[in-house]
């Protein structure tokens, strides 16, 4: 049966970028198309609140539109900015942030208040920023068609996607997959089957240091590593070529029985080498262990920490709390203009890295608190404990209300959330500022994750004189 079909003219972009329209009062999504494009469309859903459509002809073609520069594009989903220019996703997410802090967070002055997107700095003549910048990936693994295949799975689905070369990552990444493939193929490897819940290999976890080449690879599995194939996994990763400067520093193994969409199981057991491996950003040191948080675009994550640190402009002798503090990476930049930082993160194996990096930095003013940050904040204010400055990163879902009020009862002459997540951000915010003690000052979205529809923020709020 043929389905309806429009013609309609692209008036924006949403927080997927898909190009938005309306159409007899209804809202419609259009993947692929362009603010100023005027398309002809095939309704493909339909729902009460939207419909999606999908191109079947432009009769118009926005200024900004460009090839895409991978061949997984359509089908991977996991860059879904790649056709359009990179000036123009810096725009759009722009407005993005811009959008969701009037309608949810009610700041209506959210366009004075924010800053552009701060981007990679384009170099001249370079027409594909934002290249190889990933310095951590994970592959699943599946068996189709008789064939081990590694790859990512398509956007808001269990369908995988087989993958030999990635834009975004490190293309030694591509070299390690393709040469463990070949592994699991000859050894004829048992491989995990989610449907029947059956299986052994399930993912494979790379991370590479930027700033000393080492890599570090965690195989996942459901079942213990048959001794038969320890040795001879080792010497295949070991035998990978890679690039110059290059070297496989640590290999892991890791059991995850449990039948759902967590990564890790809780034990890793070291194959090879190191326990970790090490990175650096701002001039300070970290161990990066399997399990160890820790962003995984180093260029822009260093624009983005300096932007958090000077808008929080910590001075010696103040007290500073830094929420969901991961391995510890803005605690102990905080720590090193000479304040007492306290750091809450609920992960152990995350804390034990932020406790050996604080020692490694030799910066002995860091304290680091293992719990939910709702928990220990209400344990350190009802112990009497006092805070100048504020850090908060909490995952996508934002802060809990609890720790909300918590934050206000702790009364911080500064704050400073970040957010990779812009609506549970002015969540958040709007309860913040509906107590009347603070201002919001500034807002200043980061380009975390070039060609993707993800954008980080920066938000800075001062208490009210």
């Amino acid at each position: 049966m043929r389905q309806a079909q429009a013609t309609t003219k692209i008036e924006s972009l949403n927080a997927q970028a898909q190009g938005v329209a309306h159409l007899n009062g209804k809202c419609i999504f259009v993947p692929g198309a362009l603010p100023g494009e005027r398309i002809e469309g095939e309704l493909i859903k339909s729902s009460k609140s939207y419909d999606v459509y999908r191109v079947l002809e432009r009769q118009s073609t926005s200024p900004d539109r460009r090839i895409p520069f991978c061949a997984h594009y359509r089908r991977c989903g996991g860059c879904q900015m790649q056709h359009m220019s990179y000036e123009a996703t810096l725009i759009h997410k722009r407005q993005q942030v811009v959008d969701v802090m009037k309608r949810i967070g009610g700041i209506s002055e959210a366009d004075a208040l924010c800053t552009n997107c701060l981007g990679l700095d384009l170099q001249a003549g370079d027409m594909l920023p934002g290249l190889h910048y990933r310095n951590k990936v994970v592959y699943a693994i599946e068996r189709q068609r008789g064939r081990v295949e590694l790859g990512f799975y398509q956007a808001r689905s269990h369908r995988l996607v087989p993958i030999d070369a990635c834009s975004i990552h490190f293309p030694c990444f591509d070299r390690l997959a393709a040469q463990f493939r070949d592994f699991l193929e000859q050894q004829r490897a048992s491989i995990y089957d989610e449907s029947k819940k059956r299986g052994c290999f399930r993912k494979l976890m790379i991370r590479r240091s930027r700033a000393t080449g080492e890599l570090l690879v965690c195989v996942v599995g459901q079942e213990t590593l048959p001794s038969k194939l320890r040795r001879a996994l080792i010497d295949c990763l070991l035998a990978c070529e890679l690039g110059q400067g290059e070297r496989l520093a640590s290999i892991y193994y890791n059991r995850q029985p449990a039948h759902d969409n967590r990564i890790f199981g809780e034990k890793f057991e070291k194959l090879y080498g190191l326990d970790a491996i090490e990175d650096e950003l701002l001039g300070l040191h970290f161990r990066l262990s399997p399990a160890s948080f820790f962003q995984v675009n180093a260029y822009q994550t260093e624009i983005l920490y300096r932007q958090a640190l000077d808008l929080l402009d910590i001075h010696a002798g103040e007290t500073a709390f830094d929420l969901y503090c991961g391995t510890g990476t803005l605690s102990l930049m905080m720590a090193s203009t000479g304040a007492e930082v306290h750091g809450v993160e609920i992960v152990p194996e995350a804390v034990r890295d932020a406790r050996e990096n604080a020692k490694r930095n030799r910066l002995s003013q860091v304290h680091f608190h293992e719990g939910a940050s709702e928990e220990v904040l209400g344990r350190l204010l009802a112990s009497g404990v006092v805070a100048d400055c504020l850090m908060i990163d909490p995952p996508r879902k934002g802060a809990e209300p609890s720790l909300i009020r918590d934050i206000l009862q702790l009364a911080p002459r500064k704050m400073v959330y970040i957010s990779c997540h812009p609506a549970t951000q002015a969540r958040d915010l709007k309860l913040l500022l509906a107590a009347g003690s603070y201002q919001l000052e500034k807002i200043v979205p980061v380009d975390m994750f070039p060609w993707t529809a993800h954008v980080e923020t920066v938000c800075l709020m001062s208490r009210k004189v």
